[in-house]
């Protein structure tokens, strides 16, 4: 924007001192010409200057667009996965909760162990 302003402003200084040279000489519909002219300019100026902001507006939208999109598909995951570890956490918990898990662990434990045991009796043993 305040490259459009100062592009207006100088037209515009060109024109006023168009103005006052010829003022008094008859001269005011050159002047008139060259404001007319000046506008003209200002308004094709102004006129690319907002074709190129709906341009870069338009590109902007794109990005966020496309933005968004990716950030969707990085929420999928992030719950995909929040999911699946909650799942596991529950199976967990279920495992833990199940006596048939205790029992075997301490049976299994205690065949270890007593294996252990046996061996090392029986090298003592001679065996």
């Amino acid at each position: 924007m305040m490259k459009i302003e100062v592009k207006k402003m100088c037209k515009q200084a060109v024109v006023l001192d168009t103005i006052k040279k010829t003022k008094g000489k008859g001269g005011m519909t050159s002047a008139q010409i060259k404001l007319a002219e000046a506008q003209s300019e200002d308004y094709a100026d102004m006129k690319r200057e907002l074709q190129e902001l709906k341009t870069d507006f338009n590109d902007f939208q794109k990005d966020v667009k496309t933005d968004f999109n990716e950030l969707k598909i990085q929420f999928a995951k992030m719950t995909g996965n929040i999911d699946i570890l909650i799942q596991n956490s529950q199976n967990k918990q279920n495992l833990l909760n199940n006596k048939y898990f205790w029992i075997f662990l301490i049976v299994f434990v205690c065949v270890f162990a007593g294996v252990t045991h046996i061996s090392e009796i029986m090298k003592v043993l001679g065996g």
